[in-house]
């Protein structure tokens, strides 16, 4: 059920005036986020797993699996770690926003890492479009973007720390509001 609602909300990718133009703010994370919190990490992997799978069935892929791949691996990561966190001390909202906070900083980490050392090269070189390019594209809109270190300094860790942060603000939103309909999730 959570992948299914967040299949249909991440058709509405709402793009970001302020970031080059490929990064597209989702909030199908916040729902990815929701299960894990409520029944826990491996529930969220798999809600993000089933969710581009879903995503996959319906409109195809046109980056040959890649963004498909990307988007659940880093979905993943932040639902497993806000949840683990969350999980192994108690559901107060202190301990939601600590675990939150985790989630979003290992994701960063690794989003820089590996956009830096795999992903945007591995886009440049199966669609034939020259890292150069891109940096030239990102310098339109950040003037400090001169290369690729300043592209994923610049670009990619507020991106994912602006998209994480949304998601995980969101989802304990969302948390709150059914604890408190319910009384069964929420201390």
């Amino acid at each position: 059920m959570f992948s299914v609602v967040a299949c249909i909300i991440s058709l509405f990718k709402v793009p970001l005036f302020f970031f080059v133009p490929m990064y597209k703010l989702d909030l199908s994370e916040s729902i990815v986020l929701l299960s894990s919190f409520i029944m826990g990490p491996f529930c969220g992997v798999s809600t993000a797993f089933f969710k581009e799978i879903i995503n996959i069935l319906f409109r195809g892929t046109r980056t040959l699996f890649l963004s498909e791949f990307i988007n659940f691996f880093f979905s993943s990561i932040l639902a497993f770690f806000c949840s683990t966190y969350i999980k192994k001390t108690n559901y107060s909202l202190k301990n939601m926003f600590v675990g939150s906070f985790i989630g979003i900083f290992v994701r960063s980490i690794l989003s820089c890492i590996l956009n830096y050392f795999f992903i945007i090269p591995i886009f440049s070189s199966i669609f034939l479009l020259p890292i150069n390019k891109i940096i030239t594209s990102a310098n339109k809109f950040i003037p400090a973007v001169k290369n690729l270190l300043s592209f994923v300094i610049y670009i990619v860790a507020p991106f994912n720390i602006f998209k994480s942060t949304i998601s995980c603000f969101l989802a304990i939103f969302i948390y709150k509001k059914l604890g408190k309909n319910t009384k069964i999730f929420f201390n």
